[in-house]
């Protein structure tokens, strides 16, 4: 057992569209879109002390593809964008010591809102956007280790108890800070 242990889905024509969970190991994105139309995203430990991987290796999940919820609650926990692009359409729940990691020039698309709990749970540099239909992100501790560009779209909101709970970086405000 470890994180050692992957697997690569590389199907780019997947039509999927359950519930996606990855509870050991690392998984690989090997095409563009490989979860298909998943309806949501776990990513958590069940086995051991190694972290649970998700992986985007450059590659995209956006668009009519999108996500639907993401949940990382556990310490053990890690979604990798690596460069890549991932859109998530329904709310995020980020805690509990897991981890967004942007390595360099990654977008992440939030159009759901939810609540990201935690001192450095998103790292990285590239691209924050939340662009949901009047949704709020929620997002408690601070994380100076992330430097992405964030676009706050008219009609969303940010709200941290932190004055770096969406880091370092720019702060593109088309809707509210708080």
């Amino acid at each position: 057992h470890g994180s050692t242990d992957k697997i690569i889905i590389a199907n780019a024509g997947n039509n999927y569209t359950g519930a996606t969970r990855v509870s050991y190991g690392v998984v690989d994105y090997g095409a563009e879109n490989a979860f298909g139309k998943s309806s949501g995203l776990t990513i958590l430990n069940t086995t051991d002390s190694t972290v649970t991987v998700v992986d985007m290796k450059g590659l995209s999940q956006t668009g009519s593809n999108a996500v639907g919820t993401l949940t990382m609650t556990d310490g053990m926990a890690e979604l990798r964008l690596n460069g890549g692009r991932i859109q998530f359409n329904e709310a995020v729940n980020v805690s509990g010591g897991s981890k967004i990691t942007w390595g360099a020039n990654g977008e992440l698309i939030l159009n759901g809102g939810g609540v990201v709990a935690g001192a450095g749970a998103l790292s990285g540099s590239g691209n924050l956007v939340l662009n949901g239909a009047a949704e709020t992100l929620t997002v408690n501790g601070s994380n100076n280790g992330l430097s992405a560009s964030v676009s706050i779209n008219v009609s969303n909101t940010a709200a941290l108890n932190d004055f770096k709970g969406l880091g370092t970086g720019s702060i593109n405000l088309g809707g509210s800070l708080g």
